[in-house]
């Protein structure tokens, strides 16, 4: 990577749709069962309804905001660059000499989540985890692309098997 300055992954699109729509489906069911409780006049149903179709209702618009609408304009979900790497759907910037160790996990439904452990300003270790799934790559590459840079650019970093 000594010659980029930056290499830059973008949201996926179809991961952003699909989390989406599963939060869609409990709207529109529960916006058909509020009608329903609304024409009989059922008080107690209608407000009980209204608590759950309101809360699958916002965080179906957070969804949407926080991943499909980026997914759309092609905005960037992952940077790795010279100072280090920006996770961009939790706003995390992690410096590459403050890296103590990285692992990738994948899970049993296929996703994968790279756990980045790092050093507070304190001196305290913690650990961000980023998952894969916001963003359009192949998650064995970046992580060989995290692990080289780290290597270039961290004096500490040991190669960890993982």
């Amino acid at each position: 990577m000594a010659r980029e300055e930056k290499i830059s992954f973008r949201y996926s699109l179809i991961s952003s749709l699909l989390y989406a729509s599963f939060f869609a489906i409990p709207v529109v069911w529960l916006g058909i069962d509020l009608y329903d409780y609304f024409s009989v006049g059922s008080v107690s149903g209608v407000f009980v309804m209204s608590v759950f179709f309101a809360f699958f209702m916002v965080y179906a618009a957070f969804t949407t905001y926080k991943y499909v609408i980026p997914a759309f304009k092609k905005s960037t979900a992952l940077e790795i660059n010279q100072q280090g790497i920006i996770y961009y759907p939790q706003n995390v910037i992690i410096e590459w000499t403050d890296i103590t160790d990285l692992r990738l996990a994948n899970n049993t439904q296929g996703f994968s989540t790279l756990h980045c452990y790092y050093n507070l300003f304190n001196g305290r270790e913690t650990c961000i985890k980023m998952s894969l799934t916001w963003v359009d790559c192949d998650d064995e590459d970046v992580f060989g692309i995290i692990e080289a840079n780290l290597e270039e650019r961290n004096f500490k970093w040991q190669h960890h098997a993982t």
